[in-house]
């Protein structure tokens, strides 16, 4: 398609939008419906956010932690696994208020909502204090699982 085709035809789409809004709308609404389509915004949202390549990154590491949270071993039951990454790599910019883009090279595992929030607290702790003595199961997990990317990820740059 030639650029004065496509001009051509983005007008003629703008126009029928105009003319029939409620059947764009109603097209719009089941487009959304459709799994397909939410599954396509996930992964266009996951790669603008953690860089191109990560929705690769997911997917190996989806079938590598066999669909289930790295920390708690749990499947998700409604959303799926959150894509954690080191904070540190990727800093905040307080003037534009937002995190920048990540690089890619601080993805680590898949976690669930719970664990990924409970591990933003332990990652603070053990910043401050890296050699705390950890009793909980759980927090003993978080700590090793830390430590392994923190290795895996300064082996790789």
């Amino acid at each position: 398609m030639t650029h004065d085709q496509a001009v051509r035809r983005r007008a003629a789409v703008k126009k029928y939008a105009r003319l029939h809004p409620e059947r764009v709308k109603a097209f719009k609404r089941a487009r959304r419906a459709t799994a397909r389509f939410r599954a396509l915004i996930v992964i266009q949202q996951r790669e603008w956010r953690f860089g191109t390549g990560s929705s690769l990154h997911y997917q190996r590491q989806l079938k590598k932690q066999k669909g289930k949270c790295a920390l708690c071993f749990k499947s998700p039951e409604k959303k799926s696994l959150g894509q954690d990454h080191d904070h540190s790599c990727c800093p905040y910019q307080p003037k534009k208020r937002k995190r920048t883009k990540c690089c890619g090279d601080c993805l680590r595992g898949l976690l669930c909502d719970l664990c990924n929030m409970k591990l933003g607290v332990v990652e603070s702790l053990l910043s401050d204090n890296p050699n705390l003595k950890i009793r909980d199961q759980w927090l003993k997990r978080a700590q090793r699982y830390l430590f392994f990317w923190r290795k895996t990820n300064a082996s790789t740059t």
